[in-house]
């Protein structure tokens, strides 16, 4: 790839990929690739394949967030943006359905939206993963963000799942004292209450 070999460095990534039976192997370094041969959809195809990946992610988000504010233009801003969203919404449903688990690159996909100002489609994304996730890490990993987003609906629905999925009775009345507590925060004691009356 250094030496500008594209073919031979593709070659390499098949080659690999077949081996360890990992179709996500070095998506990045592929996306990257693709896109030096001006092949923009298959390089988008990759990026979105490495937003499921923790290692490779923020490179791939960056990436992304270029082919969306891309320049020059020759039309409109609006529309180019809608067009680019578009082809990189399709990969990402592409790449969702091929995944047994799709929950790493639906969080991926949700801090690529919220790095171009798409928070709406970024909440919807996430939560559709988090109502059906029953892995703790992922879970955490979802508060996590809608902590530094400051959103704390979606938190709460987090809270929710996590106190639903939590097979340690303690970690259940953890989650719902918190969810209890961000209720209260916002004044809303009627919420509160519910939750706690629940818990007892």
């Amino acid at each position: 790839w250094d030496y500008f070999q594209y073919t031979d460095a593709l070659r390499t990534i098949k080659s690999l990929r077949e081996k360890f039976s990992d179709d996500a192997l070095y998506a990045f370094e592929a996306g990257a690739i693709f896109e030096a041969q001006h092949k923009d959809a298959e390089a988008v195809g990759e990026y979105v394949r490495a937003l499921g990946n923790d290692e490779q992610k923020d490179r791939a988000k960056n990436r992304l967030a270029k082919f969306f504010v891309r320049e020059p233009r020759e039309t409109d801003d609006k529309e180019v943006e809608e067009n680019t969203l578009r082809q990189i919404n399709s990969a990402f449903e592409i790449e969702k359905t091929r995944r047994k688990d799709s929950s790493g690159l639906m969080l991926g996909y949700a801090e690529f939206l919220a790095k171009i100002r798409q928070n709406e489609k970024a909440e919807t994304v996430l939560n559709r993963a988090v109502l059906v996730s029953m892995d703790d890490e992922f879970l955490e990993a979802a508060r996590a963000f809608y902590q530094t987003a400051e959103n704390n609906t979606g938190e709460r629905i987090v809270l929710r799942r996590l106190a639903m999925t939590a097979a340690n009775p303690r970690r259940k009345i953890q989650f719902q004292l918190q969810l209890a507590e961000s209720f209260a925060e916002e004044n809303n004691r009627e919420a509160a209450k519910n939750v706690l009356e629940t818990l007892v």
